[in-house]
């Protein structure tokens, strides 16, 4: 027998449920901020994401599904959404026009890492990317958009932020904090000692607790900040303050891609174990003109979907769950299906059967009513909640059941 593969995980029942409705309710949210819709190829050229995630990371060294094709292309499915984004930005020229462009996307992402509880190699995101604007008010709204979707979802969550200055401050604090942690190396893990080397920032994203302890006595880059950035930090929290959206000022908190740049967000939850973070984000001004394009300031989010299932709590669609069938090979039902089905939830069951094996089957597929068809104009009709039996007619049924549950049909 031919399994998944091991981390490629099917949806199915009420997951499927919660993620239609994760994607309807997220789209909505970001259409009514202004993004419009924007599919990318998962399959995308290998070097796209060599140079905008950077060589540094975990996902271009460890993780990225990446092989030749049949035409020497050396190519990847891809690991993340926003360099796929930027890509269609560039190529379609609208770095070049200079107006603000948001887009908001959704689809499968691969990395090749251990699958375990919030981590699969096959997994989903929603995001959002805002172009050309270098404002710390479009910080606040991409920070707005994912607290009105949790908020929908009563989602209870935390939310982490920092900066990590732009080129003014970043670049002199990156080679004084890499001096000071060469000096230590040898108490660093092996990750850490290639990121020393490749981003020293990257190493107070590790996760190894004698890491994380040896950096207590290392400043930060937010305590080294420029003029200018440390105002767009102190404005971004005075606004968060001001519209209610609580936060934590995490110093250590840098994120695991190489293009961030400014504001960095992530935003966490207590409810879904050691792999906590729900979403991640933040503002990456250099990326889009190391890929070629003219220099843009960008901010955006990304929301693993897997790891919002289990916080969702989905109400159905409130509707009958039918089952329908007959017993003569000559019986045709399908009219009624048609009639019922633009109100109800049916299961049409063509096979000839018995009174008795409809009734089970209807019982194992959890049906509330199972509705089968005795005669040319009669219909035996058998409701599962309270046990009632009884024969109707073919309008009968009709009006009956082609009305929804809230106006009393069951």
């Amino acid at each position: 027998m031919i399994q998944s593969l091991r981390g490629m995980n099917d949806i199915e029942s009420i997951d499927g449920e919660k993620y239609t409705k994760f994607i309807e309710v997220a789209s909505k949210i970001s259409k009514q901020y202004g993004f419009q819709f924007l599919k990318t190829p998962i399959l995308e050229d290998s070097a796209l994401f060599y140079k905008a995630v950077g060589e540094s990371s975990d996902i271009v060294n460890k993780e990225m599904y990446n092989f030749v094709d049949k035409g020497e292309n050396n190519i990847c499915m891809r690991p993340e959404g926003t360099a796929g984004v930027s890509r269609y930005f560039i190529e379609k020229k609208k770095d070049r026009v200079g107006n603000v462009c948001r887009y908001f996307y959704y689809g499968s992402m691969f990395r090749y890492e251990r699958p375990q509880s919030g981590r699969l190699r096959e997994f989903s995101q929603f995001g959002c990317e805002s172009f050309a604007s270098d404002s710390f008010f479009e910080d606040i709204l991409i920070i707005s958009i994912v607290r009105d979707i949790f908020n929908y979802f009563n989602i209870k969550f935390n939310l982490d932020i920092n900066s990590i200055g732009c080129n003014k401050c970043l670049i002199p604090f990156k080679e004084k904090i890499k001096k000071e942690l060469l000096g230590d190396i040898d108490n660093f893990c092996i990750d850490c000692k290639t990121r020393i080397d490749k981003n020293p920032l990257r190493v107070f994203d590790c996760k190894n607790k004698n890491c994380i302890e040896k950096l207590e006595k290392y400043t930060t880059i937010t305590d080294n900040l420029c003029d200018q950035c440390q105002d767009d930090f102190d404005n971004l929290q005075e606004i968060l303050v001001e519209n209610g959206i609580d936060f934590n000022i995490n110093k250590k908190l840098v994120r695991g891609l190489d293009y961030y740049t400014k504001t960095i967000f992530e935003f966490t939850s207590s409810n879904i174990g050691s792999q906590n973070a729900l979403c991640g984000g933040g503002r990456y001004n250099n990326l889009i003109s190391s890929m070629g394009g003219r220099e843009t300031p960008a901010v955006g989010f990304a929301i693993g979907i897997e790891r919002i299932l289990p916080l969702i709590d989905v109400k159905i669609k409130n509707q009958n769950h039918i089952y329908l069938g007959y017993q003569n090979e000559d019986d045709n039902v399908f009219s009624l299906f048609l009639a019922l089905s633009k109100s109800n939830q049916l299961f049409l069951e063509y096979k000839k059967r018995s009174f008795t094996k409809h009734l089970h089957y209807a019982t194992k597929l959890q049906a509330e009513v199972a509705i089968l068809k005795q005669s040319e104009d009669i219909f035996f009709v058998k409701n599962f909640k309270t046990q009632e039996e009884f024969k109707m007619s073919f309008k009968e049924v009709i009006e009956r059941y082609s009305k929804s549950k809230e106006d009393g049909s069951c």
